[in-house]
């Protein structure tokens, strides 16, 4: 079962919670096509010559990553992360962010690990 922190720690639930299982999932698929060496999976092989595929796989595991922040303030809402998935939304990512973004991913790689 995916958990919030917030849940998990204190047993808060709220709309944002669903955004971080959003998100866990979302990378997950990607990490375990990645550590197969089966990536490309996650593009249709009609329309994976195509660049932009390219761009969209990685604003998807960006947007997974927006969604896995540790503080709820800090997640988006599924309204936002639905724009932001539609390009509705540009520029949604920090330079700053992907240090702590990266960190996180590992985090959650290795409790994935754990837990099975």
């Amino acid at each position: 079962m995916i958990t919030s922190p917030e849940y998990a720690m204190k047993g808060q639930f709220s709309e944002k919670s669903n955004v971080f299982s959003f998100g866990v999932l979302t990378l997950e698929i990607a990490w375990k096509l990645w550590s197969e060496g089966n990536i490309s999976e996650l593009i249709d092989p009609m329309i994976s010559s195509d660049l932009s595929c390219h761009r969209e796989m990685l604003r998807c595991y960006h947007v997974g990553l927006l969604c896995v922040q540790n503080f709820v303030k800090d997640r988006p809402t599924m309204m936002v992360v639905a724009s932001m998935l539609n390009s509705e939304i540009e520029n949604f990512l920090h330079q700053n962010n992907h240090l702590s973004l990266m960190r996180k991913l590992c985090w959650i790689t290795h409790s994935y690990k754990q837990a099975k």
